[in-house]
């Protein structure tokens, strides 16, 4: 069961609700309309009601209509009888402005009359901004009195405890703020001075590895020239060995060995020296085969071969 309508209202940009509970409810720019359209949203011949909604078992019809005006009823025709259903439209086809419904069951206990269907936003909006601007001035007023009041009430002894207490504050937080600030300097500069410590000690660190490093290839050669014979001995015994031989030579053009010549023997037996020249080989005679003897070392490099 309906008690009430709600009914917004729409004018192009201007959109408007209102709330109503009579059991007729006769809408117009008439002075007896329960909600009254202004007459520049409707046409011309429009003065009286355009639309009137009877409630009967609890829903709300259409009694009666203007009929030289073309409403539609959710896009058809509106007829006299019709139930007024939530969400109905009606809507004038010569100009913009349509009503929308929304049946209530329960409306508040008192509902306040508004007469005047369309209000310009911009004079709403500066009556309540008029309005919150005198109440934000006499607030303004009423405290500076207030402060005033108040601190002609304040003893001058009590001002000047206030004052020394306020003072004894600020000097105590400037104060404690200069003692921070020192303290902050101070751990920094330690902080300096331990870094520039930990880079000499890093420096003397590293010249002191680098000597060590130098000391420790001196000896390493050192200890290789001490142990040369040990150590070749060792990692070369296995592919060295003892090379001993005899050679001779030969004359390229006939192939035959070369001798010494023959030694002369004097009418005593005694065998006649040339002097200090050494004696010249040569392919005649029957001295004998110059035979020379060598001795070397050999090194065995892999796949049979020896140097």
């Amino acid at each position: 069961m309906a008690s009430g309508l709600v009914i917004h209202i729409t004018a192009g940009e201007n959109r408007h609700t209102e709330v109503l509970s009579h059991e007729r409810i006769r809408i117009g720019a008439g002075e007896g309309c329960d909600l009254r359209l202004r007459a520049s949203t409707l046409p011309a011949t429009a003065n009286g009601v355009v639309l009137e909604l009877a409630r009967t078992n609890g829903h709300y019809r259409v009694s009666k209509f203007e009929p030289s005006l073309d409403l539609m009823h959710n896009g058809a025709p509106l007829a006299a009888g019709a139930k007024i259903a939530e969400g109905d439209e009606v809507r004038i086809e010569a100009t913009d402005l349509a009503l929308q419904f929304f049946p209530v069951r329960s409306l508040p206990m008192v509902i306040g009359p508004r007469r005047e269907a369309q209000v310009a936003p911009f004079i709403e909006n500066a009556a309540i901004e008029s309005a919150a601007t005198a109440r934000r001035d006499d607030a303004k007023v009423f405290l500076r009195e207030f402060t005033r009041e108040l601190v002609r009430e304040i003893k001058p002894s009590t001002k000047l405890v206030a004052f020394a207490i306020m003072l004894a504050l600020v000097s105590g937080i400037l104060y404690l703020g200069f003692g921070v600030y020192k303290e902050i300097q101070r751990t920094r500069r330690i902080n300096e001075e331990y870094s520039a410590r930990i880079k000499n000690v890093e420096e003397g660190y590293t010249k002191t590895q680098a000597g060590v490093n130098e000391a420790n290839k001196k000896n390493e050669t050192i200890i290789n020239s001490l142990s040369f014979v040990p150590k070749l001995v060792t990692e070369y015994s296995g592919g060295v060995c003892l090379i001993s031989g005899s050679f001779v030579f030969v004359e390229a053009s006939t192939g035959r060995q070369l001798r010494y010549p023959a030694s002369q023997m004097s009418d005593d037996g005694v065998v006649i020296q040339n002097g200090d020249e050494p004696a010249e080989l040569t392919p005649e005679g029957n001295g004998a085969i110059a035979e020379f003897e060598f001795v070397g070392t050999g090194f065995h490099v892999g796949g049979g071969y020896v140097i």
